[in-house]
């Protein structure tokens, strides 16, 4: 049985299809999906374009990541230049205002235009497993950083380790962050 699934944005950086077009697929089964989107490809603009691709095929759950920088992968002529024109929080921060309609420079100087809201249920990332407490702290400060810029759903890393599970869900409650 399955409820739903997340689907990758290029993992390791292969080009292949986008996510949408596997999210696409698997909606058409009557399952649900989580879109991953990554900053490592695209600017600002580009994101942007992305995510108002993802909102007219109904792709509304996405989980933002910054993403790995490209190893050395021979795509077309090499290795690609990776982007970063913002990272997962200033993308949790770019889904959290077109949910509450985005106002825009307009065409003519000195005017704006207000965009229709989305409907965009934001997730981010953490990974818990971390060696010593000065990494594990600054993931634990930064997950709280993706929520008060909009995360609404966390996707912890996958790990074996129970005790550091617990002590990001003991983390979660002590920061009135139990709700995601």
């Amino acid at each position: 049985r399955l409820d739903w699934m997340s689907v990758t944005d290029n993992a390791g950086g292969n080009p292949m299809e986008g996510p949408s077009v596997v999210a696409q697929r698997i909606k058409e089964k009557g399952k649900d999906t989580i879109v991953h989107l990554t900053c490592k490809d695209r600017n600002r603009n580009a994101l942007e374009a992305c995510v108002w691709q993802y909102r007219s095929e109904n792709l509304d759950n996405v989980l933002c990541l910054t993403g790995d920088y490209p190893a050395a992968h021979q795509g077309y002529f090499g290795t690609a230049v990776p982007v970063f024109d913002l990272d997962s929080t200033t993308l949790c921060r770019m889904l959290h205002d077109l949910n509450h309609g985005l106002r825009v420079t307009g065409r003519k100087p000195g005017t704006f235009v207000h965009l229709d809201p989305t409907n965009f249920f934001v997730g981010c990332a953490v990974s818990p497993f971390k060696a010593n407490e000065a990494e594990l702290m600054c993931q634990y400060l930064k997950l709280a950083l993706k929520v008060h810029n909009g995360a609404q759903f966390i996707v912890p890393q996958l790990g074996y380790d129970m005790r550091k599970s617990t002590e990001l869900l003991a983390y979660l409650r002590q920061n009135c962050m139990e709700h995601i």
